[in-house]
């Protein structure tokens, strides 16, 4: 954000979130912090949280805070990313459910499905930025800032998520009970 928007200043996050440079835990925290003088309170002039909090209406801007109560290799505390488009796509056959191919901007050390060189891997069709090669070819993957698809499963009568995948061909189904999220829109 503070690349992107000039009110996004060390000052704006201290008094907003607490720190100048928060982990992706303290913006879920934040992001969660509903309360009247609450930290989404402090930040009510760029930031909103909708109530509904439905998987289906993210869109291009809005911003998915992912946190960890589960923990994680290297001992990240949760993940942040930027929505760039959300289609619906389902994954598990399960009527109850609907589940959502979100495309992101984000920063990681592992990049969004597993790279596989099989021509039929489903991972072509949801290609992350931060991995090289072709369907048939030796592939190379790096960490740092790209684009990716998470898949999110929202309930099919609340719309409201229950988990996701990291990546289309990754068979870790992580809960909201483990990896909680939160919906956030950022306002100029």
């Amino acid at each position: 954000m503070k690349h992107a928007y000039s009110w996004a200043t060390d000052a704006w996050f201290t008094s907003g979130i607490g720190f100048r440079s928060p982990t992706s835990e303290q913006y879920y925290d934040a992001f969660t912090d509903t309360s009247a003088g609450g930290a989404l309170d402090d930040m009510s002039d760029h930031v909103s949280r909708p109530s509904a909090q439905r998987v289906s209406d993210l869109h291009a801007g809005s911003v998915i805070a992912v946190k960890y109560l589960d923990g994680s290799d290297g001992g990240a505390t949760g993940h942040m990313m930027v929505v760039q488009s959300v289609t619906p796509f389902e994954r598990d056959g399960n009527s109850a459910t609907q589940e959502y191919a979100v495309r992101v901007s984000d920063s990681t050390s592992a990049p969004h499905g597993v790279a596989f060189s099989s021509r039929t891997s489903p991972h072509w069709a949801f290609r992350d930025s931060r991995v090289e090669g072709s369907p048939g070819l030796a592939t190379k993957e790096w960490s740092g800032a790209g684009r990716g698809t998470i898949f999110i499963q929202a309930d099919a009568v609340t719309g409201k998520p229950t988990g996701h995948w990291w990546g289309r061909n990754e068979a870790a189904f992580h809960t909201v009970a483990d990896r909680p999220m939160a919906f956030v829109d950022i306002t100029r």
